[in-house]
């Protein structure tokens, strides 16, 4: 059996000074901590981290319950430290659920790149079944359930939304919607937004990709799953019985 994986709580991403904190997720080491979006990790108990892999191989070779000294710059680019006690990695999708299951989604706003007429899209105002998928183009697995995800789309539009958020640069979403358009992969059945500020994603608590999550025609959350194959399938079949019903 695997060892359970240490973890901070930050969302993290590259920057030429350090290790960039995209946000603290709400109840864990990182966030009690103060640690604010826009922060900047630049060592761990001494040990310089300058990329993501380099942060998460400290973190890993600490251990859970250990404490660690961080040094970061805050968003004031104001040299500070803290110490914090590592906490274990909860599961794929155990925090996701914790915080959204039978909960008021997060609001989603922003232009379609592709589907909904290109038009700007406003969760609160869709007033049927969503299926939201959180991927990315080099995302194996988002590749493939992309068609299956057109042709559903396509044959339940009438009662069900299918929205696909990307926070990657918009020219590479945009290249990927075209080829994927050319192929007849994708047809303007499904809704594509960009998330570049990556908020939308953080508020969904995405775990790993590609994440589908399932709301209600009241924008509450039932399902939360990451993964294609039978995963995909039990989303479809929820999503389709929802539609019937008002829980």
């Amino acid at each position: 059996q695997e060892s359970v994986r240490p973890w901070i709580g930050i969302n993290i991403g590259d920057h030429e000074r350090g290790v960039l904190i995209k946000s603290a997720i709400d109840g864990t080491p990182g966030a009690r901590a103060g640690f604010k979006k826009g922060d900047i990790v630049l060592s761990i108990d001494g040990k310089k981290v300058t990329t993501p892999a380099e942060l998460i191989k400290v973190v890993r070779a600490k251990g859970v319950g250990f404490e660690v000294k961080i040094q970061y710059l805050n968003s004031k680019k104001k040299k500070s430290e803290t110490t914090l006690e590592l906490e274990a990695m909860p599961g794929l999708t155990e925090l996701a659920k914790k915080n959204l299951l039978n909960k008021s989604a997060p609001a989603i706003i922003g232009k379609a790149l592709a589907g909904n007429d290109k038009k700007d899209y406003n969760l609160a105002k869709d007033k049927k079944v969503k299926i939201i998928e959180f991927w990315a183009t080099w995302c194996a697995a988002c590749m493939q359930a992309h068609p299956f995800m057109n042709e559903f789309a396509k044959a339940n539009q009438k009662n069900i939304s299918v929205l696909s958020i990307s926070s990657e640069e918009v020219v590479k979403v945009k290249k990927y919607l075209k080829m994927a358009k050319k192929k007849n992969i994708l047809s303007g059945s499904v809704i594509f937004i960009n998330d570049k500020s990556e908020d939308i994603t953080a508020s969904y608590f995405v775990p790993a990709l590609p994440t589908f999550i399932v709301l209600n025609k009241n924008n509450i959350v039932k399902h939360i799953t990451v993964g294609v194959g039978s995963n995909l399938l039990e989303v479809f079949a929820l999503a389709k019985k929802l539609t019937r019903k008002s829980f």
